[in-house]
């Protein structure tokens, strides 16, 4: 009769009588852990599954306990026990792992990436510091190299805002903006983010949309270096304000003569009437010179008027000729595209107000 005590014994020999290889440690361990009555009834259940009679399956029960006891020797049976193996981390596994990490690593430097605001330039020649004042570069309205230094149009803010410093070479503190001098997210993920430097935060906007109206507006003023580096910001801001005002942001400055002309004269005029107001005559792609005159302390600007030339005993006229301007603090004459003077010289308002009205000719003595 098969018992709890040699089960072990009699499914070890049948399955290996069967399956031609050992018995499982794991289907061993579960006969003998069974009472007699549990093994009577799941001997019978396995006959049946191997497709056993009920004759069959005592055959190789009598069989089996005849061969023992014609053996002479009734080895104990075992009950075998499972060890644990030990769980080893195959190389891909770890190699996965450590993909995932760093690319977790990677989207969440992005995303700190992201959030940081760019700020773009205005206007041109900005300069860039270091902590100790040290000029590391420029910012640029329009992007090139200027004298071997590298101009930048956009860079990406650090969270501090804007704060005051105060550098070597200037008498006064500044409101400034720290600056990351980087150009693209990888850089900033090899460490490029621990270089910054500070620029004058009155020349800098987070609007994509004002940046991109600037550019427009004196697109083709950057065609001429050096008008383009006489045209200070403050003169920039008066123009787009009125042009803003007047609802005209699509017109674009012209530069008189092709933009080609002795250096000596100007393309545009700009007058500085004090206290934070400045006035410019320039002429449009309409071909016509207009006023643009402003306050850029309080952010106050006025529409666009046609200037006019007026001749002696005759009305006025639309300034719609190529002219130059020489410009003597606040009047200004004008000149043709060959440096003639043409005789012409600015009004003003009045003699309390020397905001220029329009030209007026004199006959040459």
């Amino acid at each position: 009769m098969i018992k709890k005590e040699n089960i072990v014994a009699f499914i070890s020999t049948l399955y290996e009588k069967r399956y031609d290889t050992p018995a499982p440690a794991e289907l061993l361990n579960k006969w003998s852990n069974l009472d007699n009555a549990e093994i009577e009834k799941n001997l019978q259940a396995l006959f049946a599954h191997w497709g056993f009679t009920p004759q069959q399956g005592q055959r190789e029960i009598d069989y089996f306990l005849r061969t023992r006891i014609q053996s002479g020797t009734t080895p104990d049976d075992f009950v075998p026990t499972s060890t644990k193996k030990k769980r080893r981390f195959p190389l891909l596994y770890i190699l996965f792992i450590a993909l995932l990490a760093g690319g977790a690593y990677v989207a969440y430097q992005y995303m700190q990436y992201s959030n940081l605001k760019t700020v773009y330039c205005l206007t041109d020649n900005v300069t860039l510091r270091l902590e100790d004042g040290k000029k590391v570069g420029r910012m640029d309205l329009f992007e090139g190299m200027h004298n071997d230094v590298t101009s930048y149009t956009k860079l990406l803010a650090t969270e501090n805002g804007t704060v005051l410093k105060k550098f070597p070479d200037l008498k006064k503190e500044i409101a400034v903006r720290e600056l990351y001098l980087l150009d693209n997210f990888w850089i900033y993920l090899k460490g490029g983010k621990g270089a910054k430097a500070y620029a004058s935060s009155a020349y800098l906007t987070e609007s994509k949309q004002e940046f991109k109206l600037f550019k427009s507006v004196f697109s083709n003023v950057a065609q001429n270096r050096t008008e383009n580096a006489k045209l200070r910001f403050a003169y920039r801001k008066v123009i787009v304000g009125c042009l803003r005002i007047s609802n005209q942001t699509e017109m674009k400055v012209e530069l008189p003569c092709d933009g080609s002309y002795p250096k000596n004269l100007d393309g545009i005029c700009c007058v500085d009437l004090g206290k934070g107001k400045y006035q410019t005559i320039a002429k449009l792609n309409d071909g016509k010179y207009y006023h643009f005159v402003g306050n850029t302390k309080s952010n106050e600007f006025a529409k666009i008027k046609v200037v006019q030339t007026m001749f002696e005993f005759l009305p006025n006229s639309e300034m719609n000729n190529d002219f130059l301007f020489k410009v003597n603090r606040q009047t200004a004459a004008l000149y043709d595209c060959d440096g003639k003077p043409q005789h012409l010289y600015s009004e003003a308002i009045s003699e309390t107000n020397p905001q220029i009205k329009n030209f007026e000719w004199f006959c040459p003595l």
